[in-house]
């Protein structure tokens, strides 16, 4: 789930809502493909994520390991002490995570975290 409209390709406006951790329930407004430039051993790793909500509440983005292996095709893999390995059909690394306070945080280079690439608008 993005925040950000301007991260999304193929974009197709939708309605529904998500429930978020503190039980609120706020709109999701669209779908569509973010493109992110994922850290992979210091090279920058660019990743395509299908079927993505828009979201424009959300305070910040959020990956769903669910929605990585079952709308974008990616496999992952856990490692306890290097966290999390995703890798995509053909069992390239597209991206990894780093484990912070219980939580994934996926490694991104500063301020490349995600490419906006329009393609189109409906």
């Amino acid at each position: 789930m993005a925040s950000d409209r301007s991260l999304f390709n193929n974009y197709q406006k939708t309605k529904g809502h998500v429930r978020v951790a503190n039980n609120e329930v706020i709109n999701s407004v669209g779908i569509g493909n973010v493109t992110i430039n994922a850290l992979v051993g210091g090279k920058i790793v660019p990743t395509t994520l299908e079927g993505v909500l828009h979201v424009p509440d959300l305070a910040a983005n959020l990956l769903s390991q669910d929605q990585l292996v079952y709308e974008s095709g990616l496999v992952i893999q856990h490692d306890s002490e290097k966290g999390l390995r995703i890798t995509n059909r053909n069992g390239v690394i597209v991206g990894r995570t780093s484990r912070i306070n219980r939580q994934q945080i996926l490694d991104t280079a500063p301020n490349t975290a995600y490419i906006s690439s329009e393609t189109s608008q409906k």
